[in-house]
C-alpha cells in the first residue's frame, strides 16, 4: 500500500473518531440533563409524564440507529435498554405505574450516560466535565 493510501486511512479514521467522540459527548450530556429533568416526573400530569416518556423513547431510538451506524454496540446496548423501560412504562397507560417506572428509566438513561463518557476518547474533554 502506497503512502497517500494510508494516510487517506489514517485521515479516514481520524474522521470517523472525532464523529464518533462528538456523538458520545452529545449523547452523555443529552442524557444527563434527561435523567435531572426525569426527577420532575413524580408531580406532572398523565400527559406531562406520557410526553416526556415518550421523547426518551424517540431519543433512545435515534441513538440505536446511530450507535449501530457508528460501531457502538455498547451503546446500542443501552439505548435499547431505555427503550424497553420506556416502552413498559406507555404500555400501561397508568400514570402511578409509569412513576414507578422513572427510577429505572433514570438510570438506563445514567448508564447510557455513563458508557458514552467511557468510550470517549477525548480525555480532557472527560476531565472538564466532571469539573
Amino acid at each position: 500500500m502506497n503512502a497517500e493510501k494510508v494516510m487517506a486511512m489514517d485521515e479516514g479514521d481520524f474522521a470517523a473518531d472525532v464523529v464518533r467522540n462528538k456523538f458520545l459527548e452529545h449523547l452523555a450530556d443529552s442524557m444527563s440533563l434527561i435523567s435531572s429533568n426525569g426527577s420532575r416526573l413524580h408531580c406532572a400530569s398523565l400527559a406531562d409524564t406520557s410526553r416526556m416518556i415518550t421523547m426518551m423513547r424517540d431519543i433512545a431510538s435515534g441513538i440505536v440507529a446511530t450507535a449501530e451506524s457508528q460501531g457502538l454496540p455498547s451503546i446500542a446496548e443501552c439505548g435499547l435498554e431505555l427503550q424497553r423501560w420506556c416502552r413498559l412504562a406507555l404500555h400501561n397507560e397508568d400514570l402511578e405505574v409509569m412513576r414507578c417506572l422513572i427510577p429505572q428509566i433514570k438510570e438506563a438513561g445514567n448508564e447510557l450516560a455513563r458508557e458514552a463518557d467511557r468510550l470517549c476518547v477525548n480525555h480532557k474533554w472527560k476531565s472538564s466535565r466532571r469539573d
